[in-house]
């Protein structure tokens, strides 16, 4: 009566195994299994039963009819819900015992404040599951998180989990006492790396492509940091720098935006151009004639706009998954299946999980994002198993700007979830005054950071 974590590398099929499991189980009558998934993923996971486990009757207790279908919970094998229907919910689900809870993506839960957290804690069942490629995905309370889940008295409260093994907040990490932490979780995790185990997947590999800003985004994005950075400072001054955060990011997400699209910004000159997008549009059509599928992944929704405008014009079909598509699934099929579709336009938060796009074999990043796990989790939507093709990934960047400054925390992170700690989910609240300094220089000001010097040689337009 232990429970623990399936952490399986991406692409390795924590669903299907899953399914396998409860299948399994289910052999003589128990109480429902309810699977807590992404609302995104909710027909995912109903398709998946139905293609590979249909003998489990399954319901998808979703939509305004739940009273009804909350009275038939006890026919039902899995009973598929989303995280925001829990939390809606809690007070009538928590009076029910199931048999198994599954969390899947259960990073979800690592906020321990958060009310969709609070919620899962107020389940009841015989046993608990945890699914997640990225059990870690920030910062090493996320682990304390997911095991107060699965094993409330394992570890002490969150206060005494992190003077027990992190220390003062500013304090190097102690290498022994993060090896005190593997060794407490590592008879609950099941982790196997795809390198371990998808032997038969072909290679992915990964490049950085650089260009500059345009004349009048460089304007323009010295016009804006002229404009709030004396705002700022001041904020910081008198409000604290944690207070001037709101503030700080506002900033950061306009000066992304410029790095993008000028249009993103300043819509008053719809002819001006980005040299990032012209850098895009020039590697799309080097790729076309080649027959490849290419999934171009942008945080900004209105970016994918553009790109639409511009593929539209070209008169080249073209797929776009973003958080207001309603069948997520035809989407896919029709880019995986069309062999005339030859791109996808995605957004990173819509399409980063729960999607197969095993018929590319290019991925664009068009912006860095600060959480380094985001993007690779949205690269294994191609890189994974039922791959035949190599994969190549590639990271648009403009130098010396705020997306320089992305790329070094990126790096950070990397080398911090190896050790099992990461730093905050956002970059942001692990700014300093003088990562602020080197942002506020401006462009044309010298790169920000040598980030280039440590992932090797660029790739400039």
């Amino acid at each position: 009566h232990l429970n623990g974590v399936l952490a399986d590398d991406m692409g390795l099929g924590k669903t299907l195994q899953t399914l396998t499991l409860l299948t399994g189980l289910h052999h003589e009558k128990r109480a429902a299994t309810l699977v807590v998934v992404p609302t995104t993923l909710l027909f995912n996971w109903e398709a998946e039963i139905q293609k590979y486990t249909p003998t489990l009757k399954v319901l998808r207790y979703e939509g305004r009819s739940r009273e009804n279908l909350a009275k038939k919970m006890d026919e039902a094998d899995i009973v598929l819900i989303s995280y925001t229907v829990l939390r809606r919910d809690i007070r009538k689900l928590a009076n029910k015992r199931f048999y198994y809870v599954v969390l899947d993506e259960a990073q979800t839960i690592k906020n321990p404040q958060s009310k969709t957290t609070q919620a899962v804690m107020e389940l009841k069942s015989e046993h608990r599951l945890a699914l997640t490629g990225t059990p870690i995905e920030n910062r090493i309370t996320e682990i304390w998180s997911i095991f107060h889940f699965l094993l409330p008295a394992y570890f002490k409260d969150i206060n005494a989990f992190k003077a027990e093994f992190i220390g003062a907040p500013s304090a190097v990490p102690d290498p022994q006492k993060i090896a005190e932490l593997q060794t407490r979780i590592r008879p609950f995790i099941l982790r196997r790396m795809k390198e371990n185990i998808a032997l038969e997947l072909p290679p992915k590999t990964e490049s950085y492509v650089y260009c500059d800003l345009g004349e009048h985004q460089a304007k323009l994005y010295q016009d804006v940091l002229d404009k709030h950075k004396s705002v700022i400072r001041e904020k910081i001054e008198t409000e604290g720098f944690r207070k001037a955060q709101v503030h700080i990011f506002s900033l950061l997400t306009q000066l992304r935006q410029i790095c993008c699209h000028p249009n993103l910004v300043d819509s008053t000159t719809p002819e001006a151009e980005s040299h990032k997008f012209e850098l895009l549009k020039d590697r799309i059509e080097q790729l076309l004639p080649g027959r490849h599928k290419i999934v171009i992944f942008s945080q900004f929704v209105r970016m994918l706009t553009i790109m639409q405008t511009w593929l539209d014009d070209m008169e080249v079909p073209y797929e776009i998954l973003t958080g207001q598509t309603k069948d997520r699934q035809g989407v896919v099929n029709r880019f995986n299946e069309d062999a005339s579709v030859r791109i996808i336009l995605v957004s990173l938060k819509a399409g980063g999980t729960g999607i197969n796009l095993t018929a590319a074999d290019y991925v664009f990043h068009y912006d860095p994002w600060w959480n380094p796990a985001v993007e690779n989790q949205a690269s294994d939507r191609v890189h994974r198993i039922g791959q035949t093709k190599p994969v190549l990934v590639i990271r648009l960047a403009v130098e010396d700007s705020v997306e320089d400054h992305i790329l070094v925390l990126q790096q950070r992170k990397r080398f911090l979830l190896q050790s099992a700690i990461e730093a905050d989910a956002d970059g942001v609240k692990k700014l300093t005054r003088a990562d602020l300094d080197a942002i506020f220089g401006g462009a044309g000001s010298g790169p920000i950071l040598k980030y280039r010097s440590a992932i090797g040689q660029a790739d400039d337009l």
